[in-house]
């Protein structure tokens, strides 16, 4: 089973590399965690307005793959909503994602659930910023396992962003994320 996904998010991520709509992220927690993330989204036509996307996140002694499709809506292109199923490698049961986000003049919003056949594993992130002034935006995030607190982001030089967080839950979690538009 573990070949044949293998083989399956290869062949995904082969096919996406070619798209221009691609993100990659480095994540740092404060318990020495790093994460490698990467979303790639394939536009159906030029509009761009519905098309497939590919999320892999890659931890040391851990993955996961999505593979599903997008929509924003041709009169609201700030607006996009996501679906898609996958799997990670600890775990051979289907996982799905849920994703909506605005993108709108000063404001950037963005949740995401995923979850399990059954019900269990379930886990959520939710960021929203304003942009202050400049390169500088600040706001919220939320993610389960980490908690709730503020946001920070600057856009760096050549698409970079870095951002960080405090989630505060049990216990106060920092989140720092080094973020490359292409």
């Amino acid at each position: 089973m573990k070949s044949w996904a293998t083989a399956f998010i290869l062949a995904l991520a082969t096919l996406a590399a070619s798209t221009a709509n691609a993100q990659n992220f480095v994540e740092f927690e404060a318990d020495g965690a790093v994460s490698a993330k990467s979303r790639y989204e394939i536009p159906f036509d030029s509009t761009e307005t519905d098309g497939a996307f590919l999320y892999i996140q890659a931890m040391r002694d851990w993955v996961q793959a999505y593979g599903g499709f997008f929509y924003r809506p041709e009169r609201a292109q700030w607006f996009k909503f996501s679906m898609g199923f996958g799997m990670e490698s600890r775990q051979a049961k289907i996982r799905f994602a849920i994703m909506a986000g605005v993108e709108k003049e000063r404001l950037s919003s963005f949740t995401v659930y995923e979850g399990q056949e059954g019900g269990e594993d379930w886990w959520y992130k939710h960021e929203t910023t304003f942009n202050i002034v400049g390169p500088l935006s600040a706001g919220i995030i939320s993610q389960r396992h980490v908690g709730t607190g503020p946001l920070v982001s600057f856009d760096l030089p050549h698409k970079f962003s870095l951002s960080g967080g405090i989630g505060v839950g049990s216990g106060v979690h920092p989140v720092v994320s080094l973020q490359k538009k292409f």
